[in-house]
């Protein structure tokens, strides 16, 4: 018997194996049986012609969730943003409620989350932690199909901007879906010589007069949570973004006068000075400085009583117009130099 015993056995690279060892044509044959059978780890079998061990199978990876609504009461956004790369962590969205604590959505998979909130620097207790995994929802499971926010264009001149958003990602979302330029007034004295006195909307995005009056778009996540908050708090309202000759553009308060003009929608004639894009130009041809524009506009747009009225639009000129140039004015006027003589010429 021990002899039979020995001649019934085959060595291979896994050890002695039973020639009575399990052997399936296909995956889908051993799935099945391995679904009615209990099968020990270390097991050697063979599936559709090559050795399979059970239990070296790759552990499938936990799927991602999105975590809502994880409160920080003293981390401000860089130290938040910090915490969720330490941590294998992307961050979806996030706000600010009333006693200042922002809040963050993010994305990431149990294992990671876990970790986070039990580090030292979040500092949960076990039971805490485990109540927020729990409500981890699948990503693509979640309520993703609710409708968007109202899109700007249905927010009025002088009404309060963005008062139904709950996040900067509302706020966002609503703001990509608006392709025509909507004008924001901040009201926020402080929050004005932060974005340079004009906030604006265009083509989807979020925008102020950066150096020198140039656009620059509102990219990173601490200036839309600034936005977010002056919306929340009801310092943002929609201003007018559509003119006409002879409408008076004012600025706000006083303030940036240069890039309220600037960023004004076309190009624009003031009786001898013109806006093209994005510069000014004097009657002599000249770009403008922010300081000359200033100037321009407190010349302009104060009254006799120091009232600050605002400038008043002169005629639109063409959107493919060109600025100025000293030669072409100069051309210009010569050719009305010679127009004069030849009327003086036919009255006498």
């Amino acid at each position: 018997m021990k002899d039979l015993k020995i001649l019934s056995e085959i060595t291979t690279r896994y050890g002695n194996r039973n020639v009575n060892e399990l052997e399936f044509s296909s995956p889908e044959d051993f799935k099945k049986y391995k679904a009615k059978h209990k099968m020990r780890p270390g097991t050697v079998v063979k599936v559709a012609g090559k050795d399979k061990v059970i239990g070296d199978e790759p552990k499938k990876a936990s799927p991602k969730k999105r975590f809502e609504d994880i409160p920080f009461m003293h981390a401000d956004v860089e130290r938040i943003k910090q915490f969720a790369k330490d941590n294998n962590l992307e961050i979806n969205d996030m706000s600010r409620d009333p006693n200042g604590a922002i809040s963050v959505d993010f994305d990431g998979t149990d294992e990671d989350m876990e970790k986070a909130l039990s580090s030292r620097f979040y500092g949960d207790e076990p039971e805490d932690v485990k109540d927020t995994i729990a409500r981890g929802t699948e990503i693509g499971k979640d309520d993703e199909s609710k409708p968007k926010e109202t899109a700007p264009i249905e927010n009025r001149p002088g009404e309060t901007f963005g008062k139904n958003y709950k996040s900067v990602g509302d706020m966002m979302d609503s703001i990509s879906q608006q392709k025509e330029r909507v004008q924001l007034n901040i009201t926020d004295f402080d929050s004005m010589d932060q974005f340079n006195g004009a906030l604006f909307i265009e083509d989807g995005k979020l925008m102020y007069p950066g150096f020198d009056g140039e656009p620059t778009e509102v990219d990173d996540q601490d200036t839309q949570l600034a936005v977010f908050d002056l919306i929340k708090d009801g310092e943002v309202n929609v201003g007018r973004s559509e003119f006409r000759q002879g409408d008076r553009v004012k600025d706000n308060g006083g303030m940036h006068a240069a890039n309220i003009l600037k960023n004004l929608k076309g190009n624009w004639d003031f009786d001898g000075v013109q806006k093209i894009g994005n510069d000014f130009y004097n009657a002599d041809g000249e770009k403008m400085d922010n300081d000359d524009v200033e100037d321009f506009y407190y010349e302009q747009g104060y009254d006799a009583d120091d009232n600050n009225v605002g400038v008043e639009l002169g005629r639109p000129l063409p959107s493919d117009a060109k600025p100025p140039t000293i030669e072409n004015l100069n051309q210009l006027s010569k050719i009305t130099t010679r127009y004069n003589k030849w009327l003086s010429w036919k009255v006498y």
